[in-house]
């Protein structure tokens, strides 16, 4: 007998095991639907390596996505395509968590990501004056040397 894994995301990530017993079948008339839900990863950022400091940052994250009308936008295709998220005022809600110190931005070269990744990095390189959050002491980043 086969237990069944599966895996689910609402900005946490869950797993759960059970029993196929659990299991119902869908009717057949769900066959043909597509899926319910898509998987996107946000463009150009890594989450703080420090788990109390990720743990501060999807907590940010969850509290500026829930119960909120954003808008998204897909900024490279791929296997899990990457998205950038805006408010309804045109707000960035990615590069405002990163002006706010809780997450870093990815060193890419792709030319159509520039306009994105400058402006991210300026926001990060405010942040890491004022000592916000994950650079309360200082630059934290690995050098790339």
């Amino acid at each position: 007998m086969h237990l069944f894994e599966y895996y689910w995301i609402n900005i946490n990530f869950y797993r759960q095991v059970i029993h196929p017993s659990s299991c119902a079948a869908l009717p057949s008339s769900f066959i043909t639907d597509k899926p319910y839900a898509t998987e996107y990863s946000l463009a150009c950022i890594n989450f703080p390596s420090d788990s109390d400091h990720k743990d501060m940052a999807i907590k940010a994250l969850s509290q500026d996505l829930l119960n909120q009308t954003l808008l998204l936008n897909i900024e490279s295709k791929g296997h899990i395509p990457e998205v950038t998220l805006m408010d309804t005022s045109n707000n960035d809600v990615i590069k405002n968590l990163i002006a706010e110190g809780l997450l870093m931005v990815q060193n890419r070269h792709e030319r159509r990501l520039q306009k994105l990744i400058s402006d991210y990095r300026a926001a990060q390189e405010e942040a890491k004056k004022a000592r916000l959050a994950i650079w309360e002491y200082g630059d934290i980043t690995e050098d790339d040397a």
